[in-house]
């Protein structure tokens, strides 16, 4: 056993060295305290910049503004499909080929007027024969020979006029029946074009809108989140401090016992309610007087009690370090899922693919929507050069109704001057009368060509109509530069989506990264933990020697020292170790207030909870 010299001398370098190390350890690490907390400042700081980014992102994606334009788009495509209808356009091509039947049927009765004539230059010719026969008698009938012969050579130039206005007439309708045939071909794939592939690509546009904005909704609450909880890390460096109160306590208690050690040496009480410096007196076979075994039960009731403060202090610091490095890799874990989440999605990509699908297919239309407007000018001056073909061919017919008139007047004249002849002149009349029943056949088909010509004037005025109403050339720019203009929305919206999806997921790796590598470089608890745990074992080296000079059980005035060293105590958590070391046996009673190390069972109480 130690001489009381050695003892209090041993004493008295043990508070020292103690006092040193544990003054170094926690301000040795300031720096690195205070590092760490501006490294956790700035990622909060950059953990709230992405969730604001996120908050941007579901406004972007909002699935209202996006569908509302995409409603837009498909209103004004459904409102294009009267010009994609057919019905028009087949109208078109019936009344097409009903005019083919009927310009054909012109052809025959207008080959009829030919037939006439050979008959009235027939009966010409016999009417010549006849009069010269009669001699003076028949003069006058030559003369009607004569008006004859030049009328139907008349009705031969004017039936040649609508024999050729005829061949005109079919070929503007074989041109108007390959246009609206092309129409029809291009009305076809329009019609397909918007209500097949389009359409469809405008539902999956809309349906990926709806699941980016659900991704976004999904990545704000994340980003919330662990914003929160990065802020929550910031927030439990606060055990910094409360360790080091604990440890300065430790400290301020070393430098107790060793100003108890050296009042020993000149003979008064260092501090209120620590053991007298009584010497040696009354000393035991040791050496040991009765103030020096008083001081060595104090010293090791202090050492005691400080050996568990540091224990304490030791645990919930490195057990919070640790709990906050956890932390970090799990926010960092969920930071760079966040990216993960956007790449395994995807719909960006997607959706600029289906939007240039969109793109293509209303290029499609708009430009089919030109082709029917300028196919419908060309229908409509095609439609307006048959009805001045019908024109001139009706004026010919005319011309041919009066050519007739004409000759059957002189037919008639022809047979009462045949009359007044007598019986020679019964073969005139017989001829004159041949002549008028030819007249009469010539307006009988002249007629019949004028009921055509009205039929195919009816006809081209459908024509005209459905051309006018399919092609309304002054509506397809304002068409086209509408679908332009809600396209372009649409791309734009895309597009920031797009990038504010990419810069969410490259903000999320940075972030997560740092947090990483702020998890990976924090160290100094270790070393903490270790010098804390030197300290103690050092202090519970030299407690467990007091103990072996003033065993516990003949230390007759422990519990009034204990009630004294509780009296000391400034915080509440020091009161509370010292419950959880000596228990009650100091007999001080709380006002009625229960134990906090009851209460936590922790043995801490509240002022050294670290988070």
């Amino acid at each position: 056993m130690l001489p009381p010299g050695v003892f209090f001398r041993d004493c008295r370098s043990l508070m020292r060295s103690a006092k040193r190390s544990l003054g170094g350890v926690i301000a040795a690490r300031e720096r690195d305290f205070l590092s760490l907390g501006d490294r956790l400042h700035d990622l909060r700081v950059r953990s709230e910049g992405l969730a604001e980014k996120a908050s941007e992102l579901v406004a972007t994606t909002s699935g209202e503004s996006m569908d509302e334009v995409l409603g837009k788009l498909s209103s004004e495509l459904g409102q294009m499909t009267g010009v994609c209808e057919m019905g028009n356009s087949r109208e078109s091509l019936e009344e097409l080929l009903a005019v083919r039947g009927i310009v054909a049927d012109l052809e025959k009765i207008s080959s009829e007027f030919g037939r006439i004539v050979k008959r009235l230059s027939m009966l010409g010719i016999s009417t010549r024969i006849e009069s010269a026969r009669l001699g003076a008698k028949g003069l006058g009938f030559s003369t009607l020979a004569d008006d004859v012969e030049k009328l139907a050579a008349t009705i031969v130039g004017y039936a040649f006029q609508i024999s050729d206005r005829n061949r005109s007439l079919r070929g503007l309708v074989d041109e108007a029946e390959v246009k609206t045939r092309s129409v029809v071909d291009s009305q076809e794939k329009c019609s397909s074009t918007i209500f097949g592939g389009l359409q469809e690509n405008i539902e999956t546009l809309s349906k990926l809108a709806a699941s980016s904005a659900a991704l976004s909704e999904t990545l704000s609450g994340k980003t919330k989140a662990i914003s929160e909880s990065v802020s929550s890390a910031v927030l439990s460096m606060q055990f910094h401090d409360i360790v080091r109160q604990q440890v300065e306590h430790v400290e301020q208690a070393m430098d107790d016992v060793e100003q108890v050690v050296g009042a020993r040496d000149v003979g008064q009480a260092a501090l209120p309610g620590a053991p007298g410096a009584t010497g040696a007196t009354g000393a035991t076979g040791d050496g040991y007087g009765e103030g020096d075994r008083e001081i060595v039960a104090f010293v090791g009731d202090v050492l005691a009690l400080q050996c568990s403060q540091l224990a304490h202090a030791r645990g919930r610091f490195v057990d919070a370090v640790e709990t906050l490095v956890s932390n970090l890799r799990d926010i960092a874990g969920s930071i760079q899922a966040i990216g993960g989440e956007i790449l395994s999605a995807g719909d960006q990509n997607r959706s600029g693919a289906d939007l240039d699908r969109v793109e293509r297919d209303v290029a499609l239309v708009k430009e089919a929507l030109r082709g029917f407007a300028a196919k419908g000018e060309e229908l409509s001056e095609i439609m307006s050069s048959v009805a001045g073909t019908i024109s001139e061919m009706s004026g010919y017919v005319g011309k041919i109704e009066d050519v007739g008139s004409e000759i059957e007047l002189i037919a008639i004249n022809a047979s009462i001057k045949a009359a007044h002849t007598g019986e020679e002149g019964a073969a005139l009349g017989v001829l004159a009368s041949a002549i008028q029943g030819l007249s009469v056949e010539a307006r009988q088909q002249t007629d019949e060509v004028s009921r055509i010509l009205r039929e195919v004037a009816k006809s081209s005025n459908i024509l005209q109509d459905n051309a006018s109403i399919s092609y309304d050339v002054s509506q397809v720019d304002d068409v086209s530069a509408h679908l332009d203009g809600l396209l372009g929305q649409i791309g734009d919206m895309n597009r920031r989506r797009s990038a504010m999806f990419a810069g969410i997921g490259a903000t999320s790796a940075e972030l997560g990264q740092a947090l990483q590598g702020v998890a990976a470089g924090v160290h100094f608890h270790e070393e903490v933990g270790e010098r804390l745990d030197a300290v103690k074992r050092d202090l519970d080296a030299f407690g467990g020697l007091c103990k072996r000079i003033v065993p516990v059980e003949g230390d007759t005035r422990r519990p009034e020292r204990l009630r004294e060293l509780f009296g000391r105590y400034t915080m509440e958590a020091e009161r509370d170790v010292h419950e959880a070391v000596f228990g009650l046996a100091a007999g001080v009673e709380k006002a009625g207030k229960p134990s906090p190390a009851a209460a936590d069972g922790d043995g801490l109480g509240d002022n050294v909870e670290l988070f």
